[in-house]
């Protein structure tokens, strides 16, 4: 993307927003450069900055166009703050976010969306390709945005976001995406929800980020929310459930930092007693399968070497 482009384009209409002089918009300049910012721009997806400058360019300009002739700056408008809105709903107009708000979006499409989403991080976890993840993470604020948070799917969604902003975190060291899903982790949680399930998945969730928190902060708080939220997760999955290992090897993971912490070999027993039942309900060559397995190992030599335990 053109960043000289994108200042001129910007430069216009903050000069705009303060003479209120809308000349300025219809300059054959004024478009000259937001054309030649939109050639510049290689994915309007990942580049979306672009378009939302040019949206309200052509958003501006529609204001001030006699009726008749402003259907053309209108269709550029939301074609161009559609991107924005995607990335951003508050930053485009009003009437424009209530407009794509309107918008018919049925229960198939959110789905879609959803399962979209989870396939660009499953195969991110493949390739660590960064640009799948984005993408996902686009697809999930979409989801979560359609919805009311009275709505049954509303806290799952959230909490799939939540679990994406914590993955760029680790992947990239971004620190605000982990406090952002925190945040958002935290707002499942508080929403309804029908299927008791979706809150065992979501607690783990949560007590995914609260282990990031508790190795990066070193706060005993995180580390305590995190095994209190693991705890709750593995009761709320029965024996069978097909996620229960996940959830049982999570808490594991919390409980051995919580030992780091305070050196309490019974926390550790605890742990190296998780551990081992999340490795023993993983088949070889599921994609968890070594890295439970050397867990599992991990806290077995350090239980041995501190208590002699089997």
């Amino acid at each position: 993307m053109d960043g000289e482009s994108l200042a001129a384009v910007r430069a216009r209409l903050a000069k705009f927003e303060r003479t209120g002089d809308p000349s300025r918009l219809f300059k054959r300049k004024a478009w000259t450069e937001a054309l030649h910012l939109l050639e510049s721009v290689s994915s309007l997806e990942k580049e979306w900055e672009a378009a939302h400058a040019v949206g309200w360019l052509s958003w501006q300009r529609y204001r001030f166009l006699p009726e008749g002739e402003d259907a053309e700056a209108l269709e550029m408008a939301l074609n161009m703050l559609e991107w924005a809105y995607r990335h951003d709903p508050g930053s485009v107009p009003d009437a424009v976010r209530e407009h794509f708000r309107k918008g018919e979006v049925g229960e198939d499409t959110r789905w879609r969306w959803l399962g979209d989403a989870n396939a660009l991080s499953t195969e991110f976890q493949r390739s660590q390709d960064l640009d799948l993840l984005e993408e996902a993470i686009v697809l999930y604020r979409r989801a979560v945005d359609e919805l009311p948070p009275v709505h049954d799917h509303y806290a799952p969604f959230l909490s799939n976001l939540g679990a994406a902003l914590r993955t760029r975190s680790e992947a990239v060291g971004d620190q605000a995406s982990l406090h952002e899903a925190l945040r958002v982790s935290r707002q499942a949680l508080e929403a309804p929800s029908s299927l008791e399930d979706d809150r065992a998945r979501q607690l783990c969730n949560l007590g995914r980020v609260l282990n990031v928190l508790a190795r990066r902060a070193g706060k005993l708080a995180y580390l305590l929310e995190a095994v209190d939220v693991g705890r709750r997760a593995v009761t709320a999955a029965p024996a069978d459930h097909p996620d229960r290992p996940a959830y049982v090897s999570v808490l594991a993971g919390s409980l051995n930092l919580l030992y780091l912490h305070n050196n309490d070999v019974a926390v550790l027993a605890e742990a190296l007693e998780l551990s081992r039942e999340a490795f023993d309900a993983t088949p070889p060559g599921h994609v968890d399968y070594e890295l439970r397995k050397e867990h599992h190992a991990n806290l077995r030599e350090e239980y041995q070497a501190v208590a002699g335990g089997k």
